[in-house]
């Protein structure tokens, strides 16, 4: 009972205690000295009694009352009516609350006992308000549009850069069209009527900068239905220093050469002769140094491109300062196998295939074009990474070693690409392999975000690995954003910024200006259908996660009215006032 029982005033309960104490002690004194025993005694507690009257009233107590149970509905974006008119049916007094981005939903002091969500659902920020409280999520109207999208914001120039997704329930012949910044059309397909259609546009990145590419959905008359940011940071390809050993030339490493020079890259090519004679080629380099496989000369080289006829002829203790290298300094290997190598013991890396007696494959950059392949796949690990894949099937991979990686591809005679005009093919096929697994810069700060999507005045979250003891990472329009550190990796810190304006934007860290993190603002009405899939998947996982809902016993506070009080005291003084008088 005493739980149920509180004082609106109880911040100043030892002051009103001490002076009625007071009070009441002076009072007892002057009764001692003019009444004896068995009277001091009685007025001793109605004294007690007047006095505590007075405390109560001061104190205002107030008592805990059962509420009626409040069943409410909260109503989002593509909510039913159809289900919220049931909902009324079966519960006439049902409140409904309209949820706004970032609002609060709840007044403190009328939280309803039981919940429906009705629509796509609460935003994952703003679940906090609904802890503890049981719910139960219903959804809504059924998805239409892009509800996934996969693709890499930075990109390097010179690279083919594809846009993958689905569409769910799209309009048959509607068509979806890759932009440009310019407005021009780069890619197309058109629709069907499919439940859930995947699609997939391409185009090749020919300048460096920031740009904002458009993913455009027209219906069969060629009126615009939406138009979508697709924002793209393009830097420039990094100049690497590249040595390839073969152990005799070939086509593959002729036209392979090619390419690296003419992109721009070092090159350094030792071709085996006989067994002691070598015959050098150098591309785009000053100096023409004598290679040995020493440690002080692989280090000068950020990827090694060497054939397995090669790698077999090195000596075990080569092959173990090749590995160092990889592992100390990040240095990359491809290595170009042959027939044999698939059957032959790993040297260098922990490759495992399978038989796939396909002898040609889809290439994996392009839809259309077929190209020869060994007869083997690698069998998926969790060591390998996949570069190129289709169908479950991974054709091209690296595993980590150290620093660095080591990879290879089960394609063959890729410079075939070349000799039926598919340039641009065959430089996007060889450019991903070299970018995944050349040697990584190592900047003093790494940003990693959470999503390719920033809203408006939503918040967007991020980490950064950094060797700066204790980084300020201010954002674009000049304040500082809190970081909080993990526990356990003493470099990693994470945070959180609430972008006001659309545009492009950026955190750096105070004390390394030059370690920029860039991303694109964007207001809610760009890719709606994203982040409502993202948004129901929340709900979902949050309140299946607490089951269904139960209706909680609500409480209010109720004062005790003071009049008893006041009666009990004016009884007390009454017989103060009248008892000398009988």
């Amino acid at each position: 009972m005493i739980d149920n029982v509180s004082f609106a005033n109880d911040r100043f309960i030892w002051i009103i205690l001490i002076i009625a104490l007071f009070i009441w002690f002076i009072f007892a004194l002057k009764e001692k000295n003019n009444y004896g025993r068995a009277k001091f005694s009685i007025h001793f507690c109605i004294s007690f009694i007047a006095i505590t009257s007075l405390v109560l009233i001061a104190l205002q107590p107030q008592i805990h009352v059962k509420k009626e149970p409040q069943i409410a509905a909260i109503v989002t974006d593509g909510y039913k009516q159809t289900q919220l008119d049931s909902l009324k049916k079966v519960n006439p007094k049902l409140k409904i609350y309209t949820y706004k981005i970032s609002e609060k939903i709840f007044n403190d002091n009328k939280i309803p006992s039981s919940l429906y969500i009705l629509g796509h659902g609460i935003k994952s920020f703003d679940l906090w308000q609904l802890k503890n409280m049981p719910a139960n999520y219903l959804g809504g109207e059924k998805l239409k549009g892009i509800t996934q999208l996969n693709y890499e914001s930075y990109q390097t120039r010179g690279n083919q850069i594809q846009f993958k997704g689905i569409y769910n329930n799209p309009t048959k012949n509607n068509k979806l069209l890759l932009r440009d910044p310019g407005g021009g059309t780069l890619d197309s397909l058109v629709l069907t009527n499919e439940k859930a259609q995947l699609f997939n546009v391409s185009t090749s990145l020919n300048v460096s900068g920031r740009f904002n590419f458009h993913l455009v959905e027209k219906d069969s008359l060629g009126k615009v239905l939406s138009k979508d940011n697709l924002p793209l940071i393009i830097v420039e390809k990094r100049p690497l220093k590249i040595l390839v050993l073969n152990g005799f030339p070939t086509f593959e490493s002729k036209y392979l050469k090619n390419y690296l020079a003419e992109t721009g890259h070092q090159v350094v090519v030792k071709n085996q002769l006989t067994t002691a004679r070598y015959k050098y080629e150098y591309f785009n380099i000053a100096n023409k140094p004598v290679i040995d496989i020493t440690k002080e000369k692989l280090k000068l080289f950020d990827l090694l491109i060497i054939d397995s006829k090669s790698l077999k002829n090195l000596s075990n203790r080569e092959r173990t300062t090749l590995k160092n290298v990889v592992k100390e300094s990040g240095m990359g290997i491809i290595i170009q196998p042959d027939a044999n190598y698939f059957n032959s013991k790993n040297l260098i890396a922990s490759f495992k295939f399978e038989v796939e007696k396909n002898k040609q494959i889809i290439l994996p950059t392009d839809t259309k074009l077929n190209i020869k392949k060994y007869l083997y796949q690698f069998k998926d690990d969790f060591i390998i990474q996949a570069i190129h894949s289709s169908n479950s099937k991974i054709w091209t991979a690296y595993e980590r070693v150290g620093s660095g990686r080591i990879g290879l591809t089960v394609i063959q005679n890729t410079f075939e690409l070349i000799l039926k005009g598919h340039n641009k093919k065959y430089n996007t096929f060889w450019s991903k392999i070299i970018d995944k697994i050349s040697k990584r810069k190592s900047p003093s700060v790494q940003w990693r975000a959470s999503d390719n999507y920033v809203y408006q005045d939503q918040p967007y979250e991020f980490e950064l690995r950094t060797t700066v003891k204790k980084p300020t990472v201010k954002y674009s329009e000049g304040y500082a954003i809190p970081l909080e550190r993990d526990i356990y990796v003493k470099s990693l810190w994470k945070g959180t910024v609430y972008p006001r304006k659309t545009g492009w934007k950026n955190n750096y860290v105070y004390q390394d200006s030059a370690s920029v993190f860039q991303y694109c603002v964007i207001d809610s009405s760009q890719w709606k259908s994203i982040s409502n899939f993202k948004t129901v998947k929340v709900n979902q996982d949050h309140f299946n996660e607490k089951g269904k809902s139960k209706i909680i016993q609500v409480t209010a506070l109720k004062l005790v009215n003071p009049l008893w009080f006041f009666v009990i005291f004016i009884l007390c003084s009454s017989y103060f006032w009248l008892e000398p008088k009988f």
